[in-house]
């Protein structure tokens, strides 16, 4: 009896070392955006997951540069994420999307002695120093991430499938993320938008999409959620009422206002950083763990808008498709 108690309580004290083997490291998750952007939320959810069980003490802070658009803001924020940065004193910070990298890492943490992993940059990490421009491989020995990539090509065969002409219109907010992504588009096509709006304000993209389902054949849908005056419902019926044109888009948030989604998720990026983390508390060097880019991804369609549009679907495409309704 005494021996079968001795091995219970040893398999027990392993299960917890398994477990709980990080119980005096420390994670920091540094948002670009603000809670319960989807996109945000997507992340946080990835690293959270990742982290159940390790007994790693996780700190998140968030910029809310989507919603802080004054250049003054965005620098104050900066500010005050590094002196929350450097109060926690993390072992590793996770940093999520463009304006962390720009605001934060570029200026403050580039070639310090605290490991960095960015993730949801997109398209190119050389703009902040973090890689060739090029080969996107790292040349800063602190610095390691996951690139934000569209699936943009294929994105385009669909559109174009369902689109009675080849005119290409893109809207979208006007950020630092959303216009990288637009030149990433244009150098997919291999030549440029024919009409490109970029806004700040909910009305003023409302009237550029009114004027895009005549200007263009198809349209590439880029993120609306940091809009002055944005509303989720509003946005959803007004697409509904005026949508004349196959619309597109690749962040699964964007579905309610697009007949297509080729999506690439925020939970991927979440978790392969906070994996690479782990690595990192295990003792890998960032100089030696490569960037590297999303690879998972998913066919979305919207059912409502199908319908509305009266498009004729192939039947094995929307058997593969997540239908959204």
């Amino acid at each position: 009896m005494m021996k079968v108690l001795i091995l219970l309580l040893a398999i027990v004290h392993c299960n917890v070392w398994a477990t709980e083997s990080y119980t005096d490291r420390k994670i920091m998750l540094l948002h670009s955006y603000h809670d319960g952007y989807p996109w945000t939320r997507d992340i946080t959810k990835g690293v959270k997951d990742k982290l159940l069980g390790t007994g790693v003490e996780l700190k998140i802070f968030y910029m809310d540069t989507k919603r802080r658009r004054l250049e003054q803001e965005k620098q104050a924020a900066a500010v005050k994420a590094k002196i929350a940065i450097d109060t926690f004193a993390p072992d590793v910070l996770i940093s999520a999307d463009d304006d962390a990298s720009k605001y934060v890492i570029m200026p403050f943490y580039k070639n310090t002695d605290l490991p960095v992993i960015f993730c949801g940059v997109n398209m190119d990490a050389s703009a902040y120093g973090f890689t060739e421009k090029e080969t996107q491989r790292s040349i800063v020995p602190n610095i390691t991430g996951m690139i934000e990539v569209h699936p943009t090509d294929y994105l385009i065969k669909h559109l174009q499938r369902y689109a009675k002409g080849n005119r290409i219109g893109s809207l979208s907010f006007d950020a630092i993320s959303e216009r990288k992504s637009v030149r990433h588009a244009e150098q997919t096509l291999g030549r440029p938008f024919d009409k490109v709006y970029r806004h700040t304000d909910y009305e003023d993209w409302k009237k550029s999409f009114l004027k895009l389902q005549h200007e263009v054949d198809m349209l590439f849908l880029y993120n609306p959620y940091g809009l002055k005056g944005f509303n989720l419902a509003d946005a959803t019926q007004f697409v509904d009422e005026n949508i004349s044109i196959p619309i597109g888009t690749t962040l699964p948030a964007r579905m309610p206002f697009s007949v297509f989604g080729l999506v690439q998720l925020g939970s991927e990026q979440g978790k392969w950083a906070t994996s690479t983390a782990l690595r990192i508390l295990d003792g890998e060097s960032p100089a030696d763990i490569p960037v590297t880019r999303n690879k998972g991804g998913k066919l979305m369609i919207n059912i409502r808008l199908v319908n509305k549009l009266q498009l004729k679907v192939d039947l094995k495409l929307l058997k593969t498709a997540e239908i959204v309704k």
